[in-house]
């Protein structure tokens, strides 16, 4: 089946603005009440940081400053009742508006010097944390897979010793628990599963938005751990032009543009990225501290990271010129070719190449009602193809691809009943997709596999959220859903629950029901790079994974010596009913089979947030994971999967932030390894070693101009022996997909970016 070709790519008109010499300021003051109308703020103060200039709104909120010498600046708005609004301006801009919040009611919980950039609400029933564009500037952001170093709420990891692919998990499972969206419609899923977040480049991100638990039932049906929500940039809201470029030690190469058309009916953003990698890496060492370069095995013959060729296109359209209806409509494509292995001068040879590429077009469609406020009709569509494949040319060759098509529709009404504090919400959803699956192991034990699917799921969906005087608030969602291959119909209830015991905390639960069809094989790519044999039997995995996840959080918003900070803690389960066992528990076999027994994950983690300092900010959160499935007829935890971790981070910046500092600890505890046969063919496995990661970014700023440094890995810690046997491929016991620490040792990166807004 061939769902469609598709190539949607429009040049954008990038309009330039020049400053004059007698250039104002000037915007409104105001706040949003609780129905959604506006009111201007009069008498509000207005000064910039470090300068002698300053203004009050009139009464309708209007002001007007002069433009300062140079830039960046600092607009500071004050005003009694409300919570001091700070603002970093990089370049002149005409109008700057703002929205004040009352100090007297509960809202965000904002840490100042720090609300800007990491955020959380004590009104929102849903457990969420967003990171904004200037949280992820204090790292290499490169995709999504790095963008969560200064956050304990996802953990990230290598899926192998190969493909240099990272993964991540939330509430101790894996990536394919978490329901990933792109400005919340499904973004990674099927095909892209394993190896999609690294397809969202950092530098597009305006905003991530980090739900634990099950979330919102309108998202869909696949949040079994969470949903992580990636905002790219709006014309609305980009830059004119975002130039960054990047480049590391290793001699990877980033380059990223963003343009922006601003102004007219139809606006537009064009994004481009492109990686490059042609350069030879391997110097492998052991998992020790080589600062002092000290016990170092050197090489292994493995690349440490594959080569790389990497183009992603994104166009998107936004119709600003009617205020009864929004259109908009993006384009994408992705090209990459992976190739990994054995470098040119190693005694053995085992070579992968890895080849993905996309082509999607989706958009959305919504019906206003200018008269009747809080009242809408909305659409999402989205049409994609992605054709993925795996070749492994070694003594025992083998061959994996998929070519995925698929559509999907969802059509979403919002209305109110008796008052707008009471929201209704319902619609109808599809996926429709085809996917072309095989698997052939040339020289192998195994059968050659052929899997073609197709899979159509569609279902209805309600959610009524209601709000108590801001002192508690409720969202119920209920979902049906049917699935062709099963031919059933899932019952999938979600419910969220938040009470303010005062102003400074609130305390949250929440449980839900979520299903996912798994596609085994594209989920877990790491696997293949083995000689284990693969116990694969399709007619008996045609179940789709479902499972419970109950959930509670308290958050606290406190003050210490005249400095606010907030603390969090967050326990949750989730319960499979059923699930795709995958057992590499037995040395040199894969099996992959229907639970039978029991597979849960609870997760109690505690984060603290403070001004530690003027301008010193300090983060830390600490978790504790424990994991239960069966193998082998026996209850065990989870391989690879770390006891406990701990994040702390150090950020430090001067007023007008033109410079930056950030510095990162993560520990990581002690991971259970599986058994497998050593060097003396002697049945090994038991505990992993903890281990200490730290990294420190640097950023300088000017008018329109950022500089960065950074060290990640600063102590050069790798895991030992990551591939074993790794000088005998053809060895039954070659594996490289026994991964739980760093394989990359010490990396140093420059970078920069430019912007024009």
């Amino acid at each position: 089946m061939r769902l469609f070709y598709l190539f949607l790519f429009i040049p954008v008109i990038i309009l330039s603005q020049q400053k004059s010499d007698k250039d104002y300021i000037s915007g409104y003051i105001s706040e949003e009440l609780k129905d959604g109308s506006i009111v201007a703020i009069e008498g509000a103060n207005i000064v910039l940081e470090g300068a002698n200039i300053g203004s009050i709104s009139n009464k309708d909120g209007f002001y007007m400053l002069e433009s300062p010498d140079r830039y960046p600046v600092v607009l500071i708005v004050s005003f009694v009742g409300y919570d001091t609004y700070k603002k970093k301006i990089n370049n002149w801009s005409k109008s700057v508006d703002i929205v004040l919040n009352s100090s007297v009611k509960i809202d965000q919980v904002n840490i100042r010097k720090n609300s800007e950039t990491s955020t959380s609400s004590l009104i929102d029933p849903i457990n969420n944390l967003t990171l904004t564009s200037d949280e992820l500037e204090k790292a290499a952001c490169c995709n999504l897979s790095e963008c969560f170093e200064t956050t304990s709420s996802v953990d990230v990891n290598l899926s192998d010793g190969i493909a240099g692919v990272k993964k991540i998990k939330m509430l101790s499972l894996d990536g394919v628990n978490i329901l990933i969206t792109q400005d919340n419609m499904p973004f990674v899923r099927g095909a892209s599963s394993g190896i999609g977040i690294s397809y969202i480049p950092g530098s597009w991100i305006e905003s991530i938005q980090i739900s634990k638990g099950s979330s919102s039932i309108l998202n869909g049906t696949e949040s079994l751990t969470g949903q992580i929500n990636v905002a790219l940039y709006t014309p609305e809201n980009a830059p004119k032009l975002l130039w960054n470029g990047y480049v590391n030690n290793e001699g990877k190469i980033e380059n990223n543009l963003i343009l922006s058309k601003k102004n007219g009916s139809w606006r537009s953003n064009f994004f481009t990225h492109v990686s490059f990698l042609n350069r030879e890496v391997d110097h492998h060492g052991s998992l020790h501290d080589h600062s002092d370069h000290s016990d170092i095995h050197g090489s292994d013959g493995f690349l440490d990271v594959p080569k790389l060729k990497h183009i992603n296109i994104l166009n998107r359209w936004k119709y600003y010129g009617s205020d009864k209806y929004v259109f908009q409509l993006n384009g994408q494509l992705i090209y990459e070719d992976r190739i990994a292995g054995t470098t040119t001068d190693a005694d053995v040879y085992y070579n992968v190449n890895i080849h993905n590429d996309i082509q999607e077009i989706r958009g959305k469609f919504g019906l206003l009602q200018p008269n009747q406020t809080g009242k809408s009709i909305g659409s999402q569509f989205s049409f994609r193809r992605h054709n993925s494949s795996v070749d492994i040319n070694s003594v025992f060759s083998s061959k994996y691809s998929l070519l995925q098509e698929s559509a999907y529709f969802n059509l979403i009404r919002q209305t109110y009943l008796i008052n707008k504090e009471n929201i209704l919400k319902y619609g109808i959803s599809s996926f429709i997709e085809s996917y072309d699956n095989s698997y052939d192991l040339i020289f192998g034990l195994n059968t050659d596999l052929t899997e073609d699917r197709f899979d159509f799921l569609s279902g209805f969906y309600t959610e009524f959220s209601s709000d108590i005087n801001k002192i508690f608030s409720i969202v119920s969602g209920l979902r049906a859903e049917y699935y062709n291959v099963t031919n059933k119909t899932y019952i999938l209830p979600r419910s969220h629950l938040r009470i303010n015991p005062d102003d400074n905390s609130s305390l949250r639960f929440s449980f839900g029901r979520s299903f996912r069809v798994p596609n085994i094989i594209s989920e877990n790519i790491h696997l293949l790079f083995s000689n284990r044999i693969l116990n694969y039997t399709p007619v008996n995995l045609d179940k789709p994974e479902i499972a419970w996840n109950f959930g509670t959080n308290f958050s606290y918003c406190f003050y210490l010596f005249n400095r606010e900070g907030t603390f969090n803690i967050d326990l949750y389960r989730t319960i499979f009913e059923d699930q795709i066992v995958i057992d590499i528990e037995s040395p040199g076999e894969i099996s992959f089979s229907t639970l039978n027994g029991d597979s849960y994950a609870n997760v109690l983690e505690t984060f603290i947030s403070y001004e530690l300092w003027y301008n010193l900010d300090v983060k830390m959160g600490y978790k504790i994971n424990k994991t239960s499935q069966p193998y082998n007829g026996f209850q065990n935890s989870i391989p690879l999967n770390p006891k406990d971790r701990l994040m702390l981070n150090f950020g430090y910046h001067n007023d007008l932030k033109t410079w930056i500092f950030d510095a990162t600890c993560n520990y990581i505890g002690k991971s259970r390894i599986p058994s497998y046969l050593g060097n003396h063919y002697e049945l090994q496995g038991g505990m992993s070693d903890k281990f200490y990661v730290f990294n420190t970014h640097i950023t300088r700023s000017w008018d329109n101009f950022d500089c960065y440094i950074g060290i990640e890995n600063i102590t050069d810690v790798t895991q030992d022996s990551p591939i074993l046997h790794a000088h005998n491929p053809s060895s039954s016991n070659f594996d490289a997909g026994l991964i739980y620490g760093p394989v990359m040792g010490r990396m140093f990166y420059l970078g920069f970016r430019y912007k024009i807004n």
